[in-house]
């Protein structure tokens, strides 16, 4: 999963270990398949649904977030812009998502 945080990351360090906590990430490694692209893909936050799945159960919501910052918001984690890249895509379907987040 270090892959899709080092690609769509912005708060990604090499040094860092990567957190389970990123709860996109914990879905990532549910997902029943694994899809790379190669290409390039800009964040626009098409996909307002997302929000609900991951960030109201994500541990970083409450006090690490700046894509939930109100005030001055961040792009949101390398998880939820990889998710976004393969629902544009039609890879994965947002109700697909919202199963495999029932398992976790």
């Amino acid at each position: 999963m270090k892959s899709i945080c080092r690609k769509y990351c912005n708060y990604y360090k090499d040094n860092k270990v990567v957190d389970s906590n990123c709860f996109p990430i914990l879905v990532a490694k549910k997902a029943p398949f694994y899809y790379f692209p190669l290409e390039d893909f800009k964040f626009s936050n098409n996909y307002e649904e997302l929000k609900s799945v991951f960030c109201e159960r994500c541990e970083y919501k409450e006090h690490d977030c700046d894509f939930q910052n109100s005030i001055n918001p961040g792009l949101p984690c390398g998880g939820y812009i990889y998710f976004q890249h393969i629902l544009c895509k039609g890879l994965i379907t947002i109700d697909e998502i919202k199963r495999i987040c029932e398992t976790i």
